[in-house]
């Protein structure tokens, strides 16, 4: 595309992209949606996996059921939050739930290391990316094909149409 706004993604520049403070932001929000949508199902699914390393041994993992253990409680709410944000049910506080799991396995992990440090081996810097992107998560909503957007749509208009069934608000 030779577009002058090719680089932009989908749902956009964001709060401070450099397009929005030169004035010329893209009003095409017509995949945001959709967008949305597929970052969760895809974080979700990559997040079950963790729960399930731990409760499971799935990939080789050390396997910890006891619920009273930070790594125990821990594959509980991954093995649970994760599917939940794959169905984007309840979406919004189980982002929040799971970001908060997230920025206490940092802080409890990795950041005694030293910020620098926290990143010398492969997937530690994961704990910080899932944090905020479930922050994220939790701040816009579900997205396209998501269980809350459906049950707010039956609750608001009774039954779904087609036409809602393949598009609803951002906020889900």
């Amino acid at each position: 595309g030779g577009s002058s706004r090719s680089h932009i993604l989908p749902a956009g520049g964001g709060a401070w992209s450099v397009d929005r403070l030169r004035g010329r932001e893209s009003a095409d929000d017509r995949w945001a949606h959709t967008a949305l949508g597929v970052l969760r199902v895809v974080a979700g699914c990559l997040f079950v996996m963790h729960g399930l390393e731990k409760l499971f041994s799935v990939g080789g993992g050390r396997i910890d059921r006891d619920i009273m253990t930070m790594r125990g409680l821990a594959g509980y709410l991954e093995t649970i939050g994760g599917p939940l944000i794959i169905a984007g049910l309840f979406t919004r506080p189980a982002a929040f739930i799971l970001s908060g799991e997230m920025a206490v396995a940092y802080f409890r992990n990795w950041a005694p290391r030293g910020f620098w440090e926290s990143f010398q081996q492969p997937g530690m810097e994961a704990s910080i990316l899932f944090c905020y992107l479930f922050l994220f998560i939790c701040a816009a909503g579900p997205g396209a094909w998501s269980l809350d957007g459906l049950w707010k749509r039956r609750s608001a208009g009774g039954g779904v149409t087609h036409a809602t069934s393949v598009s609803s608000n951002i906020g889900g």
